[in-house]
C-alpha cells in the first residue's frame, strides 16, 4: 500500500483545511434520500442493490484469486466529480468480508488515517462519523451506510467537509463460498481547487488499499 500516494489523495480530495468541531459542517447533502428498512426488506432488496456478478473471463478470475487488484475510472454522473471503481478478492466467505465492513469503530488503524470512526445504528442503515488525519489536517465527515445482507453496502453523503461522496461495496462469493470478489465503487465531488486530471491520476493509485484493508481486516478477525 503506498501510504505517501494514498495521503495526497485524500488531501487534494477533501480539500485544504478541515472543518473545526465548532464550526458546523462545510457542505450538507440538501435532499438525502437513505431510508432504513426492516431485516425482511432487507433481504428482499439485497440481490438487486448488488446486481449482477461481473463478467469475468478464466485469466482475468485467474489474475483476481492470485492477489491482482482491478482499477478504472467512470463517467462522471455530474460536473466535477470523480467516479472510479476497483475490483479484487478476498480468501474468506461473504460473511466475514462484511463483519469488517460493518466493524466501524475498528475502522481506526486498518483504514489508512483513519483516526476515528463511529456509528449509530438504524436498522439496516449506520450513519457513520469519520475522522481522518491526513498532512497535518482534520477532515470529518458523515456518511449514511445502507447494508443489505452479505450482499451490499451502499452509502450516501450526509455532511462534512466533501461536497458529494457516494458508493458501494458488492460482495460476489465464488469458489463454492470460500473466497469473495468485492467491487467497491466510489464517486465523490471534491472541495479542491487542483485540476481534476491531477486528482483523478492520484485517486486511481490509492483505490488498492480499500481491498488491501478489507484483506488484513478478515485477517486480523480470524487471530483474535
Amino acid at each position: 500500500m503506498h501510504l505517501r500516494t494514498l495521503a495526497l489523495v485524500l488531501v487534494a480530495l477533501l480539500g485544504s483545511s478541515g472543518t473545526r468541531a465548532d464550526d458546523g459542517p462545510k457542505h450538507v447533502n440538501p435532499s438525502p434520500a437513505y431510508k432504513a428498512v426492516g431485516p425482511d426488506e432487507e433481504a428482499r432488496l439485497a440481490p438487486t442493490v448488488r446486481g449482477p456478478v461481473p463478467a469475468l473471463d478464466d485469466r482475468r478470475l485467474g489474475r483476481l484469486r492470485a492477489g491482482a487488484i482491478e482499477t478504472k475510472e467512470l463517467p462522471a454522473s455530474r460536473e466535477g466529480a470523480l467516479h472510479f471503481q476497483a475490483l479484487g478478492s478476498v480468501d474468506a466467505p461473504a460473511s466475514e468480508v462484511m463483519a469488517v465492513l460493518r466493524d466501524y469503530p475498528a475502522r481506526a488503524g486498518l483504514f489508512p488515517h483513519v483516526e476515528r470512526c463511529a456509528a449509530a445504528w438504524d436498522r439496516n442503515v449506520a450513519l457513520v462519523d469519520m475522522q481522518l488525519g491526513v498532512a497535518f489536517k482534520t477532515v470529518r465527515y458523515r456518511l449514511a451506510m445502507q447494508h443489505y445482507g452479505d450482499q451490499a453496502v451502499v452509502w450516501e453523503y450526509v455532511h462534512g467537509d466533501l461536497k458529494d461522496s457516494r458508493g458501494s461495496y458488492k460482495l460476489f462469493p465464488y469458489d463454492d463460498g470460500a473466497r469473495t470478489l468485492v467491487q467497491y465503487e466510489t464517486e465523490s465531488e471534491p472541495d479542491s481547487a487542483l485540476p481534476n486530471f491531477i486528482l483523478s491520476a492520484l485517486t486511481e493509485k490509492g483505490l488498492p488499499g480499500v481491498i488491501e484493508a478489507l484483506r488484513k481486516g478478515v485477517a486480523d478477525r480470524r487471530s483474535r
